[in-house]
């Protein structure tokens, strides 16, 4: 078990890195030979957050990156940072998901996902899919970015991290305006029990779920910089329980056909 992270480079097999209280990353960890990467804070207090100050990148093959924290995952806490997965490799970044060694559990209700606001703070893949799941609430700050070539991106708020957690009700998806999510040709899913404020939304996705955005509460405009939603050629599914583009301002929508507003 450790706490911190001072940089691990390898160009063969796996990497797999615990801690059974706050883990910080601070300085690279890379796979360079198609080996996967696992970085992990165990637990379930309030504590057990794990933060990335340095790059996680999976080069060399189809490696995949998967982090997960008791509580709270922290993208760029004092700089910006790059989470990246070459060739099919996927991203999986997982608050409130407590991974014990492997057998992965419920962690704390509680647990947020938050890319800060750093020019350059990004989570990127090339042909894998991209998921952040949170047991509570996921804010995406205006210079930050999700972005893949050709992987569906997908963002869960209030996640039972496929039936191991529970989450509490009314949890958001807090996109602040000039950060997107650029998913290429890929599918794009915000999924949340609260509101779901959006900065920009793009894919060229020709697929009948292109975009689907899902809200029990409001679906929000986050403000002017970047159209809401940009699909070129696929489907546009937006689902709310109170209402779409109330609070602020007119969520607008580029897509050649009529997006499905429920």
């Amino acid at each position: 078990m450790v706490n911190s992270i001072t940089g691990v480079t390898t160009d063969t097999g796996d990497i797999v890195m615990s801690a059974a209280s706050p883990l910080i990353i601070d300085d690279v960890v890379s796979s360079t030979g198609g080996g996967d990467i696992t970085l992990a804070a165990e637990g379930g207090l309030a504590s057990d957050d794990l933060t990335i100050d340095a790059d996680i990148t999976a080069t060399g093959g189809a490696g995949s990156i998967t982090l997960h924290a008791g509580d709270e995952v922290v993208v760029g806490s004092t700089q910006a940072v790059t989470i990246s997965a070459a060739s099919t490799g996927t991203v999986s970044i997982n608050a409130g998901s407590d991974y014990n060694d492997g057998s992965v559990q419920a962690g704390n209700a509680d647990g947020d996902v938050t890319l800060n606001n750093f020019a350059g703070n990004t989570v990127t893949s090339v042909d894998g899919a991209i998921t952040i799941n949170a047991t509570d609430s996921i804010t995406v700050a205006a210079m930050a970015s999700v972005t893949s070539t050709n992987g569906s991106v997908s963002l869960s708020a209030d996640s039972d991290m496929g039936g191991l957690a529970s989450g509490n009700d009314s949890e958001v998806i807090g996109m602040s305006d000039g950060a997107f999510i650029n998913a290429g040709t890929g599918d794009i899913s915000l999924s949340a029990t609260g509101d779901v404020t959006l900065g920009g939304l793009v894919t060229t996705s020709a697929s009948a779920t292109a975009v689907t955005v899902t809200s029990a509460a409001e679906i929000i405009d986050a403000g002017s910089a970047d159209t809401d939603i940009t699909a070129t050629s696929g489907t546009v599914d937006l689902n709310a329980g109170t209402g779409i583009g109330i609070s602020l301002s007119l969520i607008h929508i580029s897509e050649p056909t009529r997006p499905r507003l429920i």
